[in-house]
């Protein structure tokens, strides 16, 4: 598989446009966590407005203990022989703050995913395309994302996303806990598999590998 970094600017810019709204409110939990945000309806309609000619987005809200983590990495994997395999991310961004939030915007992967986070009044976002070597075009795509809150551990992977395009006229639901669990879904000889995750570490600590480290 080859991956094109996209120089789709218009599509970060959009996703970046949509993260200068939401500010998260303050929490008075001490743990590090990850769950889907909570958005008003004036968000709502914005990001809506926004994501016009796009298949959908998603908005993940963050909360850090305090001093407890300052980098923020965010990666995609391909299920390749039964292993999950980097394809893009494995550097960490920095953060400021205590909260924040991760956006995705997407359809079917292999067409593009714009990725942003805002964190600290400062918002990064980017964007690029997977290309199998294969046609995908033809072939249908069924999602899974992350429902609820996810209490972890630094360093701890979170699977946001799960997806599999397939040209298989059946696909099993499976959410994005199988991230853990990537022989259970090798074996149903799907073509492509993705996961999108987060996770995050303090400064001086942070794993440049990119290796996962699955959320239980």
């Amino acid at each position: 598989m080859r991956i094109k970094r996209c120089a789709a600017l218009f599509l970060a810019a959009l996703t970046a446009l949509a993260l200068t709204g939401c500010r998260p409110g303050n929490s008075k939990s001490v743990e590090l966590s990850v769950r889907p945000a909570q958005l008003t309806e004036e968000e709502k309609n914005f990001a809506a407005l926004l994501s016009v000619g796009l298949d959908g987005y998603r908005i993940f809200q963050f909360q850090t203990p305090e001093g407890g983590a300052d980098t923020i990495r965010i990666n995609t994997y391909e299920l390749l022989n039964g292993e999950w395999s980097l394809l893009v991310g494995g550097e960490g961004m920095p953060f400021t703050g205590e909260t924040g939030r991760v956006a995705l915007t997407f359809g079917k992967l292999t067409d593009g995913v714009g990725i942003a986070f805002q964190a600290g009044g400062e918002t990064n976002a980017s964007s690029y395309r997977a290309e199998p070597e294969d046609d995908v075009s033809r072939m249908t795509c069924a999602s899974s994302v992350l429902g609820e809150e996810k209490t972890v551990e630094l360093g701890e992977e979170v699977p946001l996303v799960l997806q599999i395009v397939t040209s298989k006229t059946e696909i099993s639901s499976y959410g994005v806990e199988y991230f853990g669990m990537p022989k259970d879904l090798d074996r149903h000889g799907y073509e492509h598999v993705y996961a999108i995750t987060v996770s995050f570490s303090a400064e001086g600590t942070a794993d440049a590998s990119g290796a996962p480290s699955p959320a239980k």
